[in-house]
């Protein structure tokens, strides 16, 4: 076992699906919080991409894609 808090995620990245709100939004707030880069991902763009604003505002690292994690293309 090592000495390194399991929730520090420093230097790690996250892809958070369904995170235009909700607990998808929270999940990716504290992931960034916790120092991960967060890619957050909805089908509603602009909602995504409030909630990275969100973590910039709040000097975290992310970016905003719409997704729809359904569609294979």
């Amino acid at each position: 076992m090592t000495d390194r808090n399991i929730f520090d995620l420093t230097g790690r990245s996250a892809l958070v699906t369904g995170a235009a709100g909700g607990i998808g939004a929270a999940v990716a707030v504290a992931m960034a919080a916790q120092g991960a880069a967060v890619l957050v991902t909805d089908v509603d763009g602009a909602a995504a991409a409030a909630t990275a604003e969100k973590i910039l505002a709040d000097g975290g690292r992310a970016a905003a894609a719409a997704l729809d994690v359904r569609d294979r293309a």
